[in-house]
């Protein structure tokens, strides 16, 4: 696999030093889809990872909001089938915020 783009890390703004990989060896896709409206409020994330299942650890292990969504799928990015159900995951999450038909 060739490099798509250069490398960029996000991090604490108070972080001084270079990063450095805490898992060492091959790496997977992965998409995280997140929504942030002005008003400050944001839809709960939606994580695309590479696989056919999902894995137990990743809710009791992982640490996360019990609101977050874990999608599998083939390579770890969206398709149109992911793409409906995060429109599905937004609407639920917005629906009772919506002012007008729109």
């Amino acid at each position: 696999m060739g490099v798509i783009c250069p490398t960029m890390v996000v991090t604490r703004a108070d972080r001084r030093g270079r990063g450095k990989a805490v898992q060492p060896g091959n790496r997977e896709w992965a998409t995280a889809i997140a929504c942030i409206n002005s008003e400050g409020w944001s839809v709960p994330p939606f994580l695309v990872v590479q696989g056919k299942n999902h894995l137990s650890n990743w809710y009791t292990d992982g640490g996360l909001p019990p609101n977050w969504v874990i999608k599998p799928t083939s390579n770890g990015w969206t398709n149109n089938e992911t793409g409906l159900e995060w429109l599905k995951h937004f609407d639920k999450h917005t629906a009772a915020c919506a002012r007008g038909l729109y």
